[in-house]
C-alpha cells in the first residue's frame, strides 16, 4: 500500500514538474509580450506628443499669417485707399 502510495505521488510530482515548465515558458512569453507592448504604448505616445506639437506650431503659424494680413489690409485701407478716395473725391 505505501509503494502504490509512493508511486502515486512520484507520478503527481513528476505531473506538477511538466505544469510548472509550462507555467514558467508561458510567463517567459507574456513578460515578453508585456514588454513589447508597454514599449510601443512609449513610441504611441512619444508620436501623440510630436503630432500635437507640429499642430501647435501649425496653429501659431496660421495666426501669425492672418495677423499679418490684417496689418497689411489695415496699412492699405489707411493710406493708398485713403488717398485714391480723395483723388476720386476730388475729381
Amino acid at each position: 500500500m505505501l509503494r502504490f502510495r509512493r508511486d502515486q505521488l512520484e507520478i503527481n510530482l513528476r505531473h506538477m514538474k511538466t505544469s510548472l515548465a509550462k507555467v514558467e515558458s508561458t510567463l517567459a512569453y507574456l513578460s515578453t509580450a508585456i514588454n513589447y507592448l508597454s514599449n510601443n504604448l512609449q513610441q504611441v505616445s512619444l508620436k501623440i506628443g510630436e503630432l500635437q506639437q507640429l499642430h501647435d506650431l501649425g496653429v501659431s503659424i496660421i495666426r501669425a499669417q492672418e495677423e499679418e494680413r490684417k496689418r497689411v489690409a489695415r496699412e492699405i485701407h489707411d493710406g493708398p485707399a485713403q488717398m485714391m478716395a480723395n483723388i476720386v473725391r476730388n475729381a
